[in-house]
């Protein structure tokens, strides 16, 4: 069993590794306007590059994310979402890059300054 404040720390750490080498990606929301898989494949495109083999979406609840994006990701392997509790050190690990609504990055970087309770 690992200590609580190691797995905090070693978040706090994947999360600047990613931003030192600028893997970190902020967009408003992910609502797509289809539900198909092409859609969301170039709009990842736009935004990450051709060269991107991974991602993982990281969201906040119901607000920041609608059904068009969930029908649409469902069935690419290289794409992880996430709910911002959901997020650990081996996902961090695992996608190359992370790409996170702003709703989701304050709710992360609070509960970051916040711990421990």
């Amino acid at each position: 069993k690992v200590n609580v404040r190691v797995i905090w720390q070693a978040l706090k750490t994947m999360l600047s590794v990613k931003y030192v080498q600028n893997s970190i990606t902020v967009v408003d929301s992910f609502n797509l306007q289809s539900h198909k898989t092409k859609h969301l494949v170039q709009h990842l495109r736009r935004l990450l590059g051709h060269r991107c083999h991974s991602a993982l979406l990281v969201h906040e609840g119901n607000l920041d994310i609608n059904d068009n994006c969930r029908w649409a990701g469902a069935h690419i392997p290289a794409i992880r979402r996430e709910n911002v509790e959901g997020v650990s050190v081996y996902n961090l690990l695992k996608y190359h890059h992370v790409i996170i609504t702003e709703m989701a990055l304050t709710k992360l970087i609070k509960e970051v300054q916040t711990f421990p309770k």
